[in-house]
């Protein structure tokens, strides 16, 4: 599980929603929407990462075949939209940032779907492929509809 993941989205959406006092901003909901959205994922719901056989330094993103290609891009910007620079423009201090790359030939994530997600955060695809019983074990709640993001760069 992807712990690094999940904080770090979670700490990039923070940062672009208001403080407490600070004017409410046009695109706070959408920031709050996506902040529900890796919330709702939680830890279990973050891709995980494998180390690229030729070069050491990246990371191939290993995809999770359960989750719907809607919430992917989702998730996607809220990653994209991740401040690596301090005020100066200079990298943060600290580790420096993965380089992390997505291949149409990525191995899929064996790790199990994890349990009582919203329908829509499932693939169809995927969960219309599933017995009864394994339906009824995902416990997939009431869907949860996404809003209408479009971040323009404005982020």
């Amino acid at each position: 599980m992807n712990g690094k993941a999940y904080n770090s989205r979670v700490d990039t959406c923070l940062s672009h929603l208001p403080g407490e006092g600070e004017p409410i901003e046009e695109l706070t909901p959408a920031w709050k929407d996506h902040l529900d959205i890796v919330e709702m994922l939680g830890v279990e719901g973050q891709s995980s990462d494998e180390t690229d056989e030729e070069d050491p330094n990246i990371y191939n993103i290993r995809i999770l075949p359960w989750r719907n290609k809607e919430l992917v891009k989702k998730v996607a910007m809220t990653d994209e939209a991740k401040n690596t620079t301090n005020t100066y423009g200079n990298l943060r201090p600290g580790n420096r940032p993965r380089v992390r790359k997505w291949r149409r030939d990525a191995k899929p994530s064996q790790r199990k779907a994890p349990r009582g997600k919203p329908l829509n955060y499932y693939n169809q695809e995927w969960y219309k492929k599933l017995t009864p019983g394994q339906k009824r074990a995902l416990g997939a709640a009431e869907e949860k509809p996404f809003l209408d993001t479009s971040f323009d760069d404005q982020y």
